[in-house]
C-alpha cells in the first residue's frame, strides 16, 4: 500500500492489506513474480522527501481532482 496515495492517515490505516490473499489469487493465474516492496524500500528517506510533479491542466483531472 502506497502511503503517498492517502491524504488522511486514518484512510491509510483503514485500507485493507491483503498481500497473502492477492498472491494466492495470482498463483492460481500462474503469475511467476510479485514485486511488493516495503514502504522503507520505496522511500528510504521517508515519505516526506519525495518529488512532486504538477502538470497544469492535468494535475487537477481524474485522480488529481480529489
Amino acid at each position: 500500500v502506497n502511503p503517498m496515495q492517502f491524504d488522511r492517515p486514518e484512510d491509510l490505516a483503514r485500507y485493507p492489506r491483503t498481500l497473502q490473499e492477492d498472491c494466492e489469487k495470482l498463483n492460481k493465474r500462474k503469475v511467476d513474480l510479485v514485486f511488493a516492496p516495503s514502504v522503507k524500500e520505496i522511500y528510504p528517506n521517508g515519505t516526506e522527501t519525495h518529488t512532486y510533479v504538477d502538470v497544469p491542466g492535468l494535475s487537477t483531472m481524474l485522480e488529481g481532482a480529489s
